[in-house]
């Protein structure tokens, strides 16, 4: 039977579960705001660039959120994988969020998995929160546990 360890907890599953685990974590409040980063999982079935599923999940946003924005796009490396950095907007003026999401691919003996770093607070207060999502993101790194078997 498979395995996943995840913070705290190790779960036995029939064969053939996906993993689809998200996590959260909330950052130290400031005031009445609180930025939050999530993380979440995804194993592709076929072989994709990331480039083009990243295109792709942003092209499903702008056509379903209320004035979804992408503010910037840069694709690279980080530790021998590839990694898309994008910043987007959306929501009311008077509420607009903004995110920082940053997309890693991960090849392994079992094909592609990727994973979806992203930092979300009101677009009010980014300024101070993107940095401190960049220095998060940065220290990212999958460890083997979570790739054996999910």
């Amino acid at each position: 039977m498979p395995s996943f360890q995840g913070s705290g907890f190790l779960i036995g599953l029939p064969e053939g579960c996906t993993d689809a685990s998200a996590y959260t974590f909330v950052l130290p409040e400031e005031g009445e705001r609180t930025a939050y980063v999530t993380i979440k999982a995804e194993r592709l079935q076929e072989p994709q660039d990331l480039k083009a599923y990243v295109s792709k999940q942003q092209a499903a946003l702008q056509e379903n959120v209320e004035g979804f924005e992408v503010a910037q796009y840069v694709a690279g490396q980080h530790d021998g994988m590839d990694v898309v950095l994008t910043s987007v907007e959306w929501g009311p003026a008077d509420g607009r969020v903004s995110q920082k999401i940053a997309y890693f691919l991960v090849q392994d003996d079992k094909g592609q998995k990727i994973f979806t770093l992203t930092g979300t607070d009101l677009a009010s207060q980014f300024q101070k929160t993107g940095p401190i999502f960049d220095q998060i993101f940065k220290t990212f790194t999958p460890n083997q546990i979570q790739l054996i078997e999910a």
